[in-house]
């Protein structure tokens, strides 16, 4: 129920909650009226060629009368200017066949910072570096993609206007061309199948491995090796030599059949690794009649604290009592009924996830025992993938040493044991 003091509205009637509609469809008309107003001045001003606000493109400045211009003039400070940069950037992309990531570490090994740029008309410009000041492989694949600099800006993708050109249209193709092919190649090198993927992990860094095919040249015979490497050498971290984690590259072949091997084994011989999980599942269970016991408990609780706060709303209807009282009892009430909806909400968190492990426990039990009579032979590839999901809990890999005298201490824990630790060097792996 609304009533309004200075005005006529009184929504316990139709026709003041008529008027209350009204006014507010009226409001938003108008508020649509001026958002497709101002929509339209930026379009008109996207096509008469000049900028319509926000981070300008790297490379270019404003002039007095809103339009870009090449920004030639280095920054105070700096010895290079901005169109400098981007060129360089094409030309390492379109002539040397860099990738982005490569462009990238280029950029801030020589110290040039990345920034952002806001410049209002009639004012110098404003820069904002980011946090790091660093590039990043997406923002050189993003400046590389652009039409800008080819000299075609798009506006809100209603309006494409004519900029000046930084670089011709023939080096914006062969830089976009050799974007497109280092994507085409990285993707050929993907085609092996990672039997552990997203199950290992850095101890160091806390990052995923990740599979890697390493091409190399030994006694000046070619040669290639399939690796499971750390996500951090080979994401955006990587482009910061800093950063750049140092754990140590393992054999995935090595490392898959020692897991393997070891489920195998668990299969051959069920008998313990059943039996533990049994106790789990035993135990899992055991807390069950507990928790249901003190959820009925507290629901019934709850359900009183329902009932008491109807009580004192009565009781201040009828005034026994006056708004004060009715106040702090609401409140007390409301704070010892959100003590006991935490427990509660706690205990089915608890019954949800107690649900979750024994139903994982039980079907890795049958797991095993099926691949019991089937293990010794030829399995595909999926198949192996599923027993190792259904198994294999983690794998945390640990490095020690440098250079080429690094260690890596692998712990692998499966599902119904405790964690296997094997330290691997670099003979092995």
């Amino acid at each position: 129920m609304l009533r309004c003091v200075q005005e006529p509205f009184d929504t316990t009637n139709p026709a003041g909650r008529m008027m209350v509609h009204m006014m507010a469809s009226f409001a938003e008309m108008e508020r649509e009226t001026i958002l497709g107003r101002t929509s339209m001045g930026r379009e008109r001003i996207a096509r008469e060629g000049r900028w319509t606000g926000g981070v300008l493109p790297y490379g270019y400045h404003l002039s007095p009368d809103g339009y870009l211009i090449p920004a030639e003039t280095p920054r105070e400070g700096f010895e290079f200017s901005e169109v400098e940069i981007v060129r360089r950037i094409y030309d390492w992309i379109g002539d040397d066949h860099e990738s982005a990531k490569n462009v990238a570490r280029r950029l801030n090994a020589d110290g040039i910072p990345a920034w952002k740029k806001f410049h209002k008309r009639g004012m110098a410009p404003e820069y904002r570096s980011s946090k790091s000041g660093l590039w990043w492989p997406s923002q050189i694949a993003k400046m590389v993609r652009s039409t800008t600099y080819r000299g075609e800006h798009t506006f809100n993708e209603t309006v494409t206007r004519n900029v000046p050109a930084l670089v011709s249209t023939s080096i914006w193709e062969k830089a976009n061309g050799q974007l497109t092919a280092n994507i085409r190649l990285s993707s050929r090198k993907n085609d092996h199948q990672y039997l552990l993927r997203g199950l290992i992990a850095c101890a160091a860094c806390g990052a995923l491995y990740h599979g890697q095919r390493v091409n190399a040249t030994s006694g000046g015979k070619p040669w290639f090796g399939i690796y499971y490497r750390c996500g951090s050498q080979t994401g955006d971290r990587g482009v910061i030599a800093a950063e750049r984690c140092q754990a140590k590259a393992i054999r995935s072949d090595w490392l898959e059949d020692l897991v393997w091997n070891d489920i195998k084994a668990f299969a051959a011989n069920p008998g313990e690794v059943l039996e533990k999980l049994q106790e789990r599942i035993t135990d899992e269970l055991s807390k069950t009649p507990i928790n249901e016991e003190r959820r009925k408990e507290l629901e019934r609780v709850l359900g009183l604290k329902e009932k008491e706060k109807d009580r004192v709303l009565d009781a201040y209807r009828r005034s026994l009592i006056d708004m004060d009282q009715l106040d702090e009892q609401i409140k007390r009430s409301n704070a010892e009924a959100e003590t006991l909806y935490k427990e509660l909400t706690d205990l089915v968190a608890n019954e949800i996830d107690t649900g979750i492990t024994v139903g994982n426990l039980a079907n890795t039990k049958g797991l095993l025992k099926t691949l019991r009579d089937t293990i010794g032979g030829e399995l595909d590839w999926d198949t192996r993938r599923a027993v190792v999901e259904g198994l294999v809990s983690n794998i945390a890999v640990e490095t020690s040493g440098t250079g080429h005298k690094k260690i890596a201490s692998v712990t692998v824990s499966y599902n119904f044991s405790e964690p296997n630790c094997v330290v691997s060097n670099a003979s092995s792996c």
